[in-house]
Parts: structure tokens; sequence; C-alpha cells
């Protein structure tokens, strides 16, 4: 894997896919210091023979050699270049760390794509195997935590932006009805997974255990309380049910009177 610095483009020119994918047409050294990171898989035999024939040592003007050292940074390899005629020598890792510690970013990443398609450590060495990767991280779980508390800041900026957008459309009333639902992995509520989406609307609804998770963990601050609003659609459900129950039981009273 090696680091790519990702350009930045104006978001009024550029579509979705643009800023996602810088234009590699232009020259790396022009994107300077960016939001993001580029990654790529290379073949290795390609950059060893790109040294040795087009790059030159800056000191005699001669070849470099390119050498990979083991390591126990899972995806992340140390690359070595050694002038072929004079001691020179540079040394440099395919992947930047996280400040303060030797947890290589292109790890936290990898491990944040596996967790999205909903695969784990098994999924990543076979995947890796088979492309002839480096074998990736033994545990997931330090990389999970990491990715957990970045999730976490993401979400709670987005929530915050979402409803001063929502205030903002409706001319600032703060009065806003949403539906609130929840989903787990598995049934039962046993799942320690799970999922709650709330929805600007016309006339709220929800799932009232998802209802008191958002309430209870105050997203929106003191300053936008939320207020649940019953939704015809239950509240017909409900009555439904309950009179089709109570015809049932009239039908089955009136036979018992008739056959006594």
């Amino acid at each position: 894997m090696l680091k790519l610095s990702e350009h930045a483009h104006d978001s009024k020119q550029s579509c979705a896919k643009e800023k996602k994918i810088p234009n590699l047409n232009e020259s790396f050294s022009s994107f300077g210091d960016s939001v993001g990171i580029l990654n790529a898989i290379m073949n290795l035999n390609i950059l060893a023979f790109v040294f040795k024939n087009e790059v030159h040592c800056k000191m005699c003007n001669s070849g470099l050699d390119m050498q990979v050292l083991k390591g126990k940074s899972g995806l992340a390899i140390t690359f070595v270049l050694k002038c072929f005629a004079c001691p020179y020598r540079a040394e440099f890792s395919s992947s930047n760390f996280h400040e303060g510690t030797q947890i290589a970013t292109i790890n936290t990443r990898f491990v944040y794509a596996m967790r999205s398609i909903g695969k784990g450590a098994e999924a990543g060495r076979m995947f890796c195997g088979v492309m002839n990767l480096p074998q990736p991280p033994t545990k997931f779980s330090p990389y999970g935590k990491r990715i957990l508390n970045a999730a976490k800041l993401v979400y709670e900026d987005s929530i915050q932006n979402s409803a001063k957008e929502a205030i903002c459309e409706i001319e600032g009333n703060k009065n806003i009805a949403v539906a609130v639902d929840g989903t787990c992995q598995k049934r039962g509520y046993t799942s320690l997974n799970g999922v709650v989406t709330v929805t600007s609307i016309d006339t709220g609804d929800g799932d009232s255990k998802a209802f008191d998770a958002v309430k209870k963990k105050n997203i929106y601050g003191n300053e936008y309380p939320v207020e649940k609003l019953e939704c015809i659609g239950h509240v017909l459900k409900r009555m439904g049910t309950r009179l089709r129950r109570l015809k049932a039981q009239i039908v089955l009273f009136s036979l018992n009177i008739l056959y006594a």
C-alpha cells in the first residue's frame, strides 16, 4: 500500500465522485496538505525497477536498490533505498502513523473497510492472502475502539448540523416533527449492533424504545428538546387490531349462546 495525498476540489465545481477521487493527471507535489489519503495497491517489482533505473542517488547519481523490511505493522511496510555505488541510504514507510503511536493509519482504514462490509479479521486475512498483500493486524479490537470514537465525533457533529439546517428551512421554527425508528442485527433486542434513524417529516412517528433512546441521549442539546407525536397510522393500526379481536370475541360469544 502506498500513501498518496488526496487533492481537495472546489465543491461548487466538482461532483461527489470528483471530490472523492482526485485528478491523477495532476502532479501530486501540487496537492500540498489536504484532507484525507488516497491509497493504491502497487506491484513492488515495478517500484523496485523504477528506483533502480529511473531514480538516481542525490549524492553520486547512481541507481538505487530497494529493499522491504519485515515488520509487525500489518499492512504498513518499510522501504529501504540503498545506493549501488555510495553509502547513501533512505528509509520510509508505506503509511503514516497516528500521532504519538505506532499504529499505522492504513491498518485503521483496513479494519474500517472490513467492518463496513460486515467482515472481520478472518475475512481480512483471506483477502490479503489472495491479493499477495502483507498480513493485516491480528487483532481488530484496538482499531475498533479508535474507529468508534471517531464515528461518535462525526455523528454528533452531523446531527447538530442537521438540526440547524432543518430549523433554517422552516424559518427558525424549532418545533420539528420527526419519525424515529430503530432496528437491531438480531431479533429479541439481544444484539449489541443496532441503528436508530431520525427523519424530519410533517407528522411524527416512531418506535417507543427508539424514541426513549434518542430522548435519553439528548443529542440535540437542551435547546432542542425531543417530543413524541403519535402517528395516526399507529393509532389506526392499534384500534383496528382491537376491533378485530372484539369482533371475533362477539361472534364466538354469539355462537356459544346459539348452541347452548
